[in-house]
């Protein structure tokens, strides 16, 4: 998934989509016939406790639309902005339930390529990576951190003790990972986490290493290619509990910028937030 972002996610949010709809159908590939969107955003921060963002446009007729994505064959509203990780998270941990930063989730040595490591030191590893992509009030070595938007899920932390034993965390980490949507990121790979779902970074650059992080990508089921308005609002219920007669204040507010070949694009501009989001419409060939 890290790849996708760095080549851009419109081919691997593609295969993704119209696999995930080909469903038990095994010899045939479906194609999409929604809407695939990208969105960019820039200057923004973690969503609040207990708030999220959700979708909202306006069409030809007047309608007012919530706006929906698919996560595999399911259908979703709203989404949260949270840390790609964050140096606290107690589930951060190897299959035993070590934490990953310690050395005791290593063996005492190994020796990849000719290069020998020792526990302490494969763990510095994992310590350095999380610097690299956190701020320095985080304990990172960048002026700000990387934010990631997924959906949204209000299952806290597990309260684990920092002295608490590997068995013991793994089980509370466990029971965590419950509900299909919390968060446990892979420091290595941040683009695959360890449970949960990714819809994209937020827009995110770092000189020390030279790393460049972009596009949230959502593939709404439905045709929006007859959307002249789009927006944002923040809700500060759970999805299920909006009421789309009774929005939020409004986060972000998109102005139709132009009308490419088989693309809407709208900038988005906001309080001490902007971005931009293009709608790819229209029915796309299978891949296969």
């Amino acid at each position: 998934m890290l790849d996708c972002w760095r080549r851009g996610w419109y081919a691997c949010a593609f295969v993704l989509a119209t696999t995930a709809l080909a469903g038990c159908d095994s010899l045939t590939v479906h194609p999409f016939v929604g809407t695939a969107m990208r969105l960019d955003l820039d200057s923004t921060a973690t969503s609040a406790p207990g708030q999220h963002y959700e979708l909202w446009g306006r069409n030809d007729h007047d309608d007012i639309i919530r706006i929906s994505y698919l996560v595999g064959s399911d259908e979703q509203v709203g989404f949260q902005i949270r840390l790609a990780i964050d140096p606290k998270d107690p589930c951060v941990i190897n299959d035993s339930g070590y934490l990953l930063t310690d050395p005791a989730a290593y063996p005492p040595t190994t020796n990849l390529g000719g290069v020998i490591q020792t526990a302490e030191e494969q763990a510095l590893q994992v310590v350095n990576r999380i610097r690299q992509v956190t701020s320095v009030d985080l304990g990172g070595m960048q002026s700000s951190s990387l934010l990631l938007a997924m959906p949204y899920d209000e299952t806290p932390w597990p309260q684990v003790a920092s002295n608490a034993r590997a068995a013991d965390r793994l089980a509370a980490c466990q029971a965590y990972w419950q509900s299909p949507y919390s968060y446990t990121p892979d420091p290595v790979q941040l683009g695959t986490p360890m449970h949960g779902v990714l819809l994209g970074p937020v827009d995110y650059q770092t000189a020390l290493p030279m790393q460049l992080f972009e596009n949230i990508y959502l593939d709404s089921p439905f045709d929006l290619s007859n959307l002249r308005e789009i927006w944002f609002t923040v809700e500060t219920v759970p999805p299920a509990k909006v009421d789309p007669a009774h929005r939020g204040a409004t986060w972000l507010l998109g102005t139709r910028a132009e009308l490419g070949r088989g693309t809407i694009n709208f900038s988005l501009k906001g309080d001490n937030v902007s971005g931009s989001i293009a709608l790819i419409t229209g029915q796309r060939a299978s891949a296969f």
